[in-house]
């Protein structure tokens, strides 16, 4: 069974060590030069990425559907806006088209059930020439046990192609799709052949 997305947030904070970054570097290395941008953080948690980003200079807004998390956020990061709201239907003070960058990380896609409806509202919170990135892990992996025995049906839930395609439709230009192994201090160990995880850059046209 798939962990639940609050389940697998409270376990992300929980193991995190001490002083380790909660952005990986390879998704550091695929955000723009963040000083000054205006980034909305979707499904932002607990807060810590959501701080990462606003310590490089992002004026950033972090908006969960989970009290609770939110709750731990305003404590470590008081003078952030931080929103409670449902990621498939962005509350529409956000959906002005006044960020950056829409940022989304692992745990954040989990228990979506209508992707349209939330690539349409991600396209809605940007400017002309903003950026979706969205890291997280891959669906492949959400099916594989440690040992690669198939425990659930790939095509049961969103895939990695209608993810692609509702950001497509929503009106998104696609520009990069990463697939990662999986790594091995990830929270599933999963054996490294396996896709572990994905990175979708996709940005709003003019």
């Amino acid at each position: 069974m798939v962990m639940d997305p609050s389940d697998r947030r409270a376990w992300n904070a929980a193991h995190r060590v001490e002083g380790e970054p909660a952005l990986a570097q390879r998704v550091r290395d695929r955000l723009p030069p963040l000083d000054g941008l205006r980034v909305l953080h979707v499904q932002c948690g607990d807060g810590a990425a959501a701080l990462e980003l606003a310590a490089s200079g992002a004026l950033v807004t972090g908006i969960d559907s989970e009290a609770q998390a939110l709750d731990l956020a305003r404590r470590r990061g008081p003078d952030l806006p931080w929103v409670q709201g449902d990621p498939q239907h962005i509350p529409g003070e956000l959906r002005r088209g006044r960020f950056d960058l829409v940022f989304m990380d692992l745990g954040s896609l989990a228990g979506l059930t209508d992707l349209a409806s939330w690539a349409a509202g991600a396209l809605a919170a940007l400017r002309p020439l903003g950026w979706l990135v969205v890291h997280e892990e891959h669906p492949a992996a959400l099916c594989l046990d440690a040992a690669l025995h198939w425990r659930d049906d790939y095509f049961s839930s969103w895939k990695l192609g209608d993810l692609v395609t509702a950001v497509a439709q929503a009106g998104f230009v696609v520009k990069r799709l990463e697939e990662y192994p999986a790594r091995r201090d990830a929270w599933r160990r999963q054996d490294p052949r396996v896709p572990g995880e994905f990175l979708l850059r996709a940005e709003r046209p003019e």
